[in-house]
């Protein structure tokens, strides 16, 4: 339950893409006078309420706490197949920081959202305060990304019931995942009743738009060695791959911290494993 100073509610916007404005749902939760604000990007296939236990506790701290569901996520408009690209992404995300922006800003990406963060810290003229970067692989494409594959088997999956559903899912997600039980809770939780269906609201072309560019690939060590903001690496112990065994030559002079925790790929907001060290990191760069 929220706390009474903070307010919790959608402010969605119309953004133009490529000629045709475009629907994207913004959740956002604030206490009464925020002073600072902090943006939230999901994973490959998240969703702005994957949030929903972090955000109230970041607005008691005082943020006025953004977050977006990306092109074709959740309750925002899907677009085309080759229209799902990185500055796409940077564009809707610029659109939605105008419009909460407040001078003390900082981001917090996960996953395939952290490399979306960098992206936009690298190519926008604003000023962030901090970056979070949660599991930033150092190396990263299509055929690399485990939890791409098995999402790539499960988004298809529509039930009748929600018994059916987790029948389905239990056979398409492999026993022997990494972090299966977790992965398991976090896929449960994206799934949605719509007209009397269990399913995901995750549009397929995101994926098609990805294989029919399988040599699409992400090397960040040169982004990273670009970034001018303050960064926080939070990287997992135990993350799907590629997110492990993150190295970079980049000198701590760059304003990069590191904190380990157990894993951020492929787990629930809701598990103390991710929220209660986030939290932590995010009070530690407060306060320094």
């Amino acid at each position: 339950m929220l706390e009474a100073s903070v307010n919790a509610f959608c402010e969605p916007i119309m953004v133009e893409i490529e000629g045709a404005h475009s629907y994207i749902n913004v959740d956002i939760w604030e206490p009464e006078n925020p002073k600072k604000v902090i943006f939230l990007i999901h994973d490959m296939f998240g969703r702005a309420d994957d949030f929903i236990p972090l955000a109230p506790k970041l607005a008691e701290m005082g943020y006025r706490v953004v977050a977006v569901d990306l092109p074709g996520r959740g309750k925002s408009a899907a677009l085309e197949a080759d229209q799902y690209t990185g500055l796409v992404y940077v564009d809707v995300l610029l659109s939605v920081m105008r419009a909460h922006w407040i001078s003390d800003a900082s981001i917090l990406g996960q996953g395939w959202g952290a490399m979306i963060a960098l992206l936009m810290e690298n190519v926008s003229r604003l000023k962030f305060s901090n970056l979070m970067l949660l599991d930033l692989p150092k190396k990263w494409s299509v055929e690399a990304d485990e939890s791409l594959a098995v999402w790539e088997k499960i988004i298809p999956l529509w039930a009748d019931n929600e018994a059916s559903f987790w029948k389905g899912l239990d056979e398409n997600v492999p026993k022997g995942l990494k972090g299966r039980d977790d992965f398991m809770t976090l896929a449960g939780e994206r799934a949605r009743e719509i007209g009397g269906k269990f399913g995901y609201t995750i549009d397929p072309k995101i994926l098609l738009g990805l294989r029919q560019n399988t040599e699409l690939a992400f090397d960040l060590e040169k982004v990273l060695s670009k970034v001018k903001t303050k960064t926080w690496l939070v990287q997992g112990l135990r993350s799907l791959a590629p997110y492990q065994a993150f190295g970079t030559s980049v000198q701590p002079t760059k304003g990069l911290r590191r904190v380990r925790t157990l894993r951020a790929t492929g787990i629930s907001w809701s598990s103390d494993d991710i929220l209660v060290p986030v939290l932590g990191a995010i009070q530690l760069f407060d306060d320094h």
